[in-house]
């Protein structure tokens, strides 16, 4: 499925040698490029999203949606541990 991925979307699909039943999606110049001008603009919108929060609750906040963002990450790490 992911070799079905037009290469105009900035990514370039390869093998994971680690993991053969996988495929990593790779930047490319034109990807990178694309990631570094949607950052800024996205960073002004976080903020503009967490100025109406008081301190307190922007780090709460803050700390719910990283936790969030690497639940994936946590979950893959488990499942690999849980293999061993």
């Amino acid at each position: 499925m992911i070799w079905a991925i037009p290469a105009h979307t900035g990514t370039a699909p390869s093998p994971d040698e680690a993991d053969c039943r996988r495929t990593l999606l790779n930047l490319t110049a034109s990807g990178d490029q694309l990631l570094n001008e949607l950052v800024p603009p996205a960073e002004r919108i976080d903020e503009q999203l967490l100025e109406a929060l008081p301190d307190a609750e922007r780090s709460l906040a803050v700390g719910i949606l990283r936790k969030i963002a690497y639940l994936d990450h946590d979950l893959a790490g488990s499942n690999a541990g849980a293999a061993s």
